[in-house]
């Protein structure tokens, strides 16, 4: 899992392919992100987002409109 990292703050980013529990035999991609936001040697702040690979696709789709 990759790690970027920039000032006080640390993004982590993830990819799985996880089975479908409603469709058997079929797989999706999940993807998401937690940001760190670091201080004194502290995480004093966290951020993260996660979603299912047509989720996002969906989301666009409504945005575009």
């Amino acid at each position: 899992m990759p790690y970027v990292a920039g000032g006080n703050v640390v993004m982590q980013v993830l990819e799985e392919v996880r089975p479908d529990l409603n469709h058997p035999g079929a797989e999706y991609k999940v993807a998401w992100f937690d940001l760190f936001r670091l201080a004194d040697g502290r995480l004093i702040e966290h951020w993260d987002a996660a979603a299912k690979g047509e989720l996002l696709a969906v989301m666009q789709q409504q945005q575009a409109k």
